[in-house]
């Protein structure tokens, strides 16, 4: 019987070998996506234009923009084997040397790039708040503290739509640099073409506050009114720099591209304070050419 037994046990064991030797075979690889290949330039054309920077800021950039910059890409998947850094002799001058591929790219004014961008594809924007992922600058419209302000106020809260005459009748104050001139766009888009200057009573602040309590309207930027009540109009951004890339250059309009350049800048600004203030602020903030159709209707209105 004991034989027996062990026999049976033996031929269990064994039958069991297999399904056993299944399971405790190598697990099946993963395999790992390819890694994306480096893109390579042998020369990067960067103009810039002359702005509020001074002119030893503006020179130490050029110095430094060609040593920093080929690093920061190289870090972001972008081998480039010189930056060569120009200023143009005007902000119109480099949006034609841009068009023309004379250079890669050139950060010019949004107001030019708007005006005289043509076919020149807009990459960053400046973030103007800290923290902030979008670019560009809104205004906000406020009903003032006065009387004749909160009944704008209460029309606005109903839904109903403000007429040109109830805002004319209006004592406005506005703040803000140019950006501003985006409460005209904001007024034409919405009353056949007027603007801030067919108002009848407009008075421009210094800063943020003057005369407040005598507006019935205050047009202010958005970012000093953060989570305000009263807001009875928005209007579309304004960009006051661009950096855009030539028209003929598939590369350089790729989200690849402008990624890494956003990421470089951004390294780079934190290196060296006087590119920041050359470039006009650090250029990281993505921007669409469609973003820039309201500055495009600025132009045409005369600011």
């Amino acid at each position: 019987m004991r034989k027996r037994t062990t026999l049976l046990a033996a031929l269990l064991a064994l039958a069991l070998l297999p399904a056993c030797g299944q399971g405790s075979g190598p697990e099946p690889s993963v395999q790992e996506p390819p890694a994306r290949e480096e893109m390579q330039r042998e020369t990067l054309r960067l103009e810039l234009t002359r702005s509020a920077a001074d002119e030893d800021t503006l020179m130490q950039a050029l110095r430094m923009l060609p040593e920093l910059l080929p690093a920061a890409l190289a870090e972001q998947g972008v081998a480039v084997g010189r930056v060569e850094t120009t200023v143009g002799a005007s902000p119109a001058a480099s949006a034609q040397a841009l068009n023309d591929g004379s250079v890669d790219l050139a950060v010019l004014p949004g107001t030019v790039f708007a005006e005289l961008g043509g076919e020149a594809v807009p990459l960053l924007t400046a973030a103007e708040t800290a923290g902030a992922e979008a670019g560009g600058r809104q205004m906000l419209l406020l009903a003032g503290p006065t009387e004749y302000g909160c009944q704008l106020s209460a029309r606005a809260a109903s839904d109903t739509p403000l007429t040109w005459d109830e805002l004319n009748r209006a004592a406005w104050s506005v703040t803000g640099g140019e950006e501003r001139g985006m409460v005209s766009v904001w007024l034409a888009d919405r009353y056949e073409g007027n603007t801030l200057s067919d108002l009848s009573r407009v008075t421009y602040a210094e800063t943020d506050g003057d005369g407040e309590s005598a507006a019935d309207v205050l047009a202010v930027p958005a970012d000093t009114r953060e989570g305000a009540d009263d807001v009875i109009g928005e209007t579309e951004p304004y960009y006051s720099v661009i950096l855009a890339a030539r028209p003929d250059d598939d590369e350089l309009k790729t989200e690849r591209f402008r990624d890494a350049l956003s990421a470089a800048l951004a390294q780079v600004c934190g290196q060296d304070a006087s590119v920041r203030d050359a470039l006009g602020g650090a250029l990281t903030a993505p921007v669409e050419d469609d973003a820039l159709n309201a500055m495009r209707r600025l132009a045409t209105l005369g600011g």
